[in-house]
């Protein structure tokens, strides 16, 4: 069964709103959406791990982001078809009125993907269950990263599957964590490229299948 997580500090209640009703519109029969309340930044880290891991298929979609009504459904699709672990779609950059800010389409390559967390980045749906707990310990050394060590610990060594449609909707906007984060980000890329290749060795090489 797949579970859509969103964690919130309920803090945008129209924007928690409105991603709850486009996961509503997604989800698969037999699938749940859980909206979990976090009341700070050390807090949503270590329920992003420990929750995912609760569950055999799981996806994040954060409370001021919305998918497409195709995404669930498909990525279910390309994993059962290939028997990878996980499977990706593309993203929109948009602002909060919904206007189309960006496209982040192309291919993708699983080397591409240790070396920036948007390669394989919104919507992402895996195997909860093989998620490496280490994560917590790693985003902690560095400040930054849950969601790109939490995807490249089961992509690296399970492979993953390239969905190319719009799935996912990442607003941009002043409150983001992105936003405050971006230094942290700068100053330990090459020191988390390393670590994500030397702990989790690829074991998939080349471009990502891509589901049709």
């Amino acid at each position: 069964m797949l579970t859509v997580i969103t964690h919130t500090k309920n803090e945008r209640p129209e924007l928690l709103e409105r991603c709850r009703k486009s996961v509503a519109e997604a989800l698969p029969p037999g699938s749940q959406h859980l909206i979990i309340e976090c009341p700070d930044r050390p807090t949503w880290v270590r329920r992003r791990m420990s929750d995912a891991m609760e569950h055999d298929l799981v996806a994040f979609v954060d409370d001021d982001d919305y998918i497409s009504k195709d995404s669930l459904k498909l990525c279910l699709a390309a994993i059962e078809k290939t028997g990878l672990a996980a499977a990706c779609t593309d993203d929109v950059d948009v602002n909060l009125d919904g206007k189309i800010l960006r496209h982040g389409r192309g291919k993708k390559t699983y080397m591409d993907a240790t070396v920036h967390p948007r390669v394989i980045h919104h919507l992402c749906v895996l195997r909860g269950k093989l998620i490496d707990p280490r994560v917590v310990e790693f985003n902690d050394r560095f400040g930054v990263g849950i969601d790109w060590l939490i995807r490249q610990s089961v992509i690296q060594q399970h492979g993953c599957v390239h969905v190319p449609i719009d799935g996912y909707f990442w607003t941009q906007h002043p409150g983001q964590h992105t936003i405050h984060s971006r230094n942290l980000y700068i100053n330990s890329m090459r020191a988390m490229q390393h670590l994500i290749r030397e702990t989790w060795p690829a074991k998939f090489f080349g471009e990502l299948p891509i589901y049709a």
